[in-house]
């Protein structure tokens, strides 16, 4: 789960003795890190998705968190990039089972969910009824009946684009990200396309002020996709 690699020194503390009373041995973790630019679009889908507004790319990304579970496991962390062409099989379920030692054990590949992204125009949707309020609509239940139907849609009418950063932003995040080089020194995590001689740089500014974020900022999308899916979205 996402939420555990911030669990803190009490917590994961707390965790491991929970863990003791199964087993004495201590567990074996996989963590899975992405590209701090693609982790961020991804985070900021699922902002839109459940209703909320993308932030703004932070600074720190997972090094100290990683830090304190490698404290308390040592070499029983594993840490992996997520990215397709160093997993197994180019899956992340396979990965796991592998690193795991858990490939023997007859465990099913066949129910896999795949978390299907979303256009950038179907991004744009969610953002610009986010901002305009209308009545109740991103009360939880609502908004996971809109997201749904909105992913639907996005199947069938053609030419989606793919969300992608632009490049400027991605040489942004990756600029101020200086967990980048603690990743790559201490983890060996060293991502595709990173110029590490310009992370910590000062003088990359950011493509857009903290006001104009957007997804209209960070993308490039049809904008005349993007009206017919909010147009089909309420017919």
């Amino acid at each position: 789960a996402e939420q555990l690699i911030d669990i803190g020194p009490i917590g994961l503390g707390s965790l491991l003795r929970e863990l003791s009373s199964i087993s004495p041995s201590l567990p074996k973790a996989i963590a899975y890190v992405r590209a701090p630019a693609d982790h961020y679009l991804s985070a900021a889908q699922q902002l839109l998705r459940g209703g909320d507004e993308i932030r703004w790319p932070q600074k720190k990304y997972f090094a100290e968190s990683l830090k304190t579970w490698r404290r308390a496991l040592g070499e029983n962390l594993v840490v992996r990039k997520f990215e397709a062409e160093s997993m197994s099989e180019g899956s992340v379920v396979s990965d796991f089972l592998l690193h795991a030692n858990l490939q023997e054990c007859g465990i099913s590949r066949k129910s896999q969910v795949r978390n299907v992204s979303l256009s950038a125009e179907a991004m744009s949707v969610l953002e610009r009824l986010k901002g305009k309020r209308v009545g109740a609509i991103f009360l939880l239940d609502k908004n996971r009946a809109i997201v749904d139907r909105l992913r639907a849609l996005d199947q069938e009418v053609p030419s989606p684009t793919k969300a992608q950063l632009r490049g400027s932003w991605t040489d942004y995040i990756n600029s101020i990200c200086t967990d980048l080089k603690v990743l790559r020194d201490e983890f060996d995590l060293e991502f595709s396309g990173v110029d590490y001689s310009e992370v910590g740089s000062p003088l990359l500014e950011a493509p857009a002020p903290m006001r104009e974020l957007s997804v209209d900022s960070l993308c490039d999308f049809s904008a005349e996709r993007r009206d017919l899916l909010e147009r089909m979205l309420f017919r």
